[in-house]
């Protein structure tokens, strides 16, 4: 990193709004790269505004809205309440862990082998939930 320069953390409220921007757009079984091209941006750039890494003005967000075919609110939701966003840092962290890991799903090349972990995980997601805490 140039000198002088540093890393700046994603405002919570970003990390959010990407959230639901990227939970929507999954939804609706549309890829990064689709959206993106009607957005004409780039897929790194509308993958920037999905983890809060980018800020995403107020005009992209209703461009987003319309693409995704959804009021501009429902891409707000939870975080217009408290300067936070509505979410803690630990959230944050979870949340840019989770789409980490999916990330690394995805660039999974063998469908098989991709299909194959996330059963596991899912497994290992109910055993977690089924052993009681501390044991």
């Amino acid at each position: 990193m140039p000198r002088g320069r540093t890393e700046r953390k994603p405002d919570p409220v970003d990390v959010a709004v990407g959230w639901n921007i990227r939970q929507r757009r999954q939804q609706a079984g549309v890829s990064l790269e689709r959206v993106a091209g009607r957005l004409e941006l780039s897929f790194q750039q509308l993958q920037k505004y999905e983890t809060g890494a980018s800020r995403i003005s107020a005009a992209m967000l209703v461009r987003i809205a319309q693409v995704l075919e959804v009021p501009a609110a429902q891409l707000l939701a939870g975080v217009a309440d408290g300067a936070n966003g509505g979410i803690s840092p630990d959230e944050v962290e979870e949340r840019q862990a989770a789409l980490a890991l999916a990330r690394d799903l995805l660039a999974i090349p063998d469908p098989t082998v991709r299909r194959s972990l996330q059963l596991h995980l899912r497994a290992l997601a109910r055993a977690g939930r089924e052993t009681p805490s501390g044991a």
